[in-house]
C-alpha cells in the first residue's frame, strides 16, 4: 500500500508536524516493527529537512528500508527553515549519506557538482600538426601530428547542462555513472484513509465475517452439511437435457 501524505510550504505548523512525523517513522523503522521492506519519498526536502532525518539516511539501511530526498539544486538544502540548524554540515551529511544520485538538467553549479563527481578518463587529443605552404600559399598535410592524453569527466558539465526531458545522470556505488532514462508509474487508484469510527465499523465486519466463516467451517467438519445434502428429495430435481 501507498500512504501520500501533503504538507504546506507556507504554514509553520503543518511543517513541523511533517518533520514530527519523519522522526516517529524513523523511531519506528529502528524499532523494527514492519515485516515488510518499506519506501519514503520526501519531495521537496527543504521545507522538512532536519539534522534527524538526514542522519536517518545511513540509520534505516541496516533495517530492511530506505528513503529518498528530491530537491531542486544542491544548495536548497542550506536554505531550510531553521536557523539552529548547520547548514553547511547538513548538505555535507545528506551527501555523504546518499549512496545513490540521479541528476536531472540543472544549474551550473550543481551540473558542475555532478561532472567531478562521475569520475575522470583520459582522451586522446591532437596537440600539433605539421603542414606544407607550396609557392602559391596552398597548404597540404605532411602526415606528421602529435598525440597526447588529456583528462576530462566521465560525464561533461555541458553533456549535464543539455540533457532532455526525464533522462538524467545516474551515480551510484557499484559502477560507473551513466546516463538513465526514467519512465515512473503513475498511481491510478487513490483512496483517502478512513476515519476512526468507520475504520471499527469494518474492523467489527471483518471480524464479524471470519466468525461466520469458521462456524460454517465447523457445521461442515460435524457432517450437519453432509447430511442435509445426503436427504435430497428427488421430486425436487428437474431433469436437464443438453442441446447442442
Amino acid at each position: 500500500s501507498i500512504v501520500y501524505i501533503k504538507g504546506r510550504q507556507d504554514d509553520d505548523l503543518i511543517r513541523e508536524v511533517c518533520t514530527a512525523l519523519l522522526i516517529e517513522w524513523k523511531d519506528c523503522i529502528i524499532r523494527k516493527k514492519h515485516t515488510k521492506h518499506i519506501y519514503a519519498a520526501l519531495d521537496e526536502a527543504k521545507f522538512c529537512i532536519s539534522a534527524t532525518v538526514a542522519s536517518a539516511l545511513a540509520t534505516i539501511l541496516s533495517k530492511d528500508a530506505n528513503m529518498s530526498l528530491a530537491y531542486q539544486e544542491r544548495d536548497d538544502i542550506k536554505n531550510v527553515p531553521d536557523q539552529t540548524v548547520d547548514k553547511e554540515a547538513l548538505k555535507n551529511q545528506v551527501e555523504t549519506n546518499t549512496l545513490i544520485t540521479l541528476s536531472y538538467k540543472c544549474s551550473f553549479d550543481t551540473a558542475e557538482w555532478v561532472a567531478n563527481n562521475t569520475g575522470t578518463i583520459l582522451k586522446s587529443t591532437t596537440r600539433m600538426e605539421q603542414v606544407d605552404t607550396d609557392g602559391f600559399g596552398a597548404e597540404k598535410w605532411t602526415g606528421n601530428r602529435m598525440i597526447g592524453s588529456e583528462e576530462e569527466n566521465l560525464i561533461n558539465t555541458n553533456s549535464i547542462l543539455s540533457l532532455n526531458k526525464r533522462v538524467g545522470v545516474f551515480m551510484n556505488n557499484e559502477g560507473l555513472a551513466q546516463y538513465l532514462f526514467t519512465s515512473w508509474i503513475n498511481v491510478k487508484e487513490k483512496v483517502s484513509l478512513p476515519s476512526r469510527n468507520e475504520a471499527i465499523t469494518r474492523q467489527e465486519k471483518i471480524i464479524n465475517q471470519e466468525v461466520t466463516e469458521n462456524q460454517i467451517n465447523e457445521e461442515i467438519l460435524s457432517g450437519k452439511k453432509q447430511n442435509d445434502i445426503d436427504n435430497i428429495d428427488i421430486e425436487t430435481v428437474e431433469k436437464v437435457h443438453f442441446n447442442p
